[in-house]
């Protein structure tokens, strides 16, 4: 992923200093590879990008005026993600492991994004 930010360092409140300075935002960034985009419906946009050792990272951004509740199979977003035993999910943002699973299970907040480690 790609994370732009214009604007003085020095002058970032102190949520919006974590959140850039998110070292395991920043590794996501450095180490990904091929992102793209893999689902644009509506208000809900998805990003992938691989990861080393097989992980993957994917993003799910709210573009609209309201809070979205998202539900769907990773395999839906993209088949490559289609993996039997699921994947181990930690949510990047919150810093909090939400477990094996199979699929994305969020609301998303208007103008949010949910960044997701699938290990």
């Amino acid at each position: 992923f790609w994370l732009p930010l214009a604007g003085q360092i020095a002058g970032l409140d102190d949520a919006t200093l974590k959140l850039v300075t998110n070292p395991t935002v920043i590794q996501l960034d450095q180490e990904g590879s091929h992102q793209s985009q893999v689902s644009n419906e509506e208000d809900i946009v998805i990003w992938r990008s691989s990861l080393p050792d097989g992980k993957e990272a994917i993003a799910v951004f709210n573009l609209g005026e309201t809070r979205e509740r998202v539900h769907r199979s990773y395999a839906s977003v993209d088949p490559a993600l289609d993996r039997p035993e699921g994947w181990e999910t930690r949510d990047v943002w919150a810093a909090k492991e939400l477990g094996r699973g199979s699929g994305l299970n969020a609301t998303i907040p208007a103008h949010g994004c949910l960044l997701l480690e699938l290990r």
